[in-house]
């Protein structure tokens, strides 16, 4: 490449967070690059001259981990929409729940209230009417 080497590019798209398979092509092969090329997410590192079978073997990996990250992507996506679904789902149960604990705590109150009246006035006749 001439602006920019294959590792270079890889740096970029790794930062980057893209989704790719790639194979690195070199006529200088070290230990080194390819070790830094896999850490960057490459499949593969070949060195040239490359015979058509091996490269060809090295492409169909890549496609098979192509839709491999496909197939994870899609699942994944899918998990997250149901993850959403039903925190809100939950997140609705715990409002009502707490609408009702709240109903439950004011009745508990007025109850509270009728008794001490009812404590107050013994020898009195009360009748507590709209109350469920």
């Amino acid at each position: 490449m001439p602006s920019m080497g294959g590792l270079d590019l890889l740096r970029q798209l790794h930062v980057k967070k893209h989704l790719y398979e790639a194979i690195v092509m070199t006529g200088h092969e070290s230990l080194q690059d390819a070790r830094n090329a896999m850490e960057l997410g490459a499949v593969s590192y070949v060195g040239k001259p490359v015979k058509h079978e091996e490269l060809m073997r090295h492409v169909r990996a890549a496609l098979e981990q192509v839709a491999v990250n496909e197939r994870e992507l899609a699942y994944r996506e899918n998990l997250e929409r149901e993850v959403r679904a039903r925190t809100k789902e939950l997140e609705e149960t715990l409002r009502l729940t707490e609408f009702q604990s709240r109903r439950l705590d004011m009745r508990g109150l007025v109850a509270d209230r009728v008794n001490e009246v009812l404590r107050r006035y013994p020898d009195k006749a009360v009748r507590v009417t709209g109350i469920e």
